[in-house]
């Protein structure tokens, strides 16, 4: 007979199959966008469901050789979607912060990076990367700036009050009165 044991088949599959549920269920549960992309082609081969969360929309509009999220950069920081093949080439890795405009309307500031992945001969695969939101971050700064820039204004009006001198202000005072 042409009879064949293949438990250990189906125990690779199983396993492969349980591998793959695990990954599912993680990947789920970042709130980052992983990407990956091939080289030198640039076709997408996988994408986090995070994306969805990020632009509150699946990437329908791909293009290769420019971010992931090109079609919704802010335009103010359209100068972002330069060439992931150029940077790739030149550096093998790139990392950017701008904005972009969720589907709903949203401004969100996002940290995208990226790295060129190779075989065990330097040969190129792959590019693998990762979108960060990180609005609250750039809002925290920018909140933080602000408070730094009034009490530099509340110290220079302090010290100048501080140093005033009193006999020449009243006499100022007096004349303008």
């Amino acid at each position: 007979g042409i009879f064949q044991d293949i438990t250990e088949k189906i125990n690779q599959i199983q396993e492969l199959e349980k591998a793959k549920q695990m990954l599912e269920s993680i990947f789920n549960e970042l709130n980052d966008v992983i990407w990956s992309v091939e080289y030198p082609a640039f076709n997408l081969l996988f994408i986090s469901p995070s994306c969805q969360q990020l632009c509150g929309d699946t990437i329908k509009n791909y293009h290769p050789e420019k971010s992931i999220l090109h079609e919704y950069i802010h335009p103010n920081d359209g100068h972002m979607a330069f060439s992931i093949a150029s940077a790739i080439k030149v550096r093998k890795q790139y990392s950017l912060v701008y904005r972009i405009i969720s589907k709903s309307g949203e401004i969100k500031w996002v940290k995208e990076s990226a790295k060129l992945i190779t075989n065990q001969d330097g040969m190129p695969l792959r590019v693998d990367g990762k979108i960060i939101d990180i609005t609250r971050d750039i809002e925290v700064q920018e909140s933080m700036n602000s408070q730094l820039k009034l009490q530099d204004i509340l110290m220079k009006i302090a010290t100048d009050y501080i140093n005033l001198d009193i006999k020449k202000s009243h006499s100022e005072i007096q004349h303008s009165l």
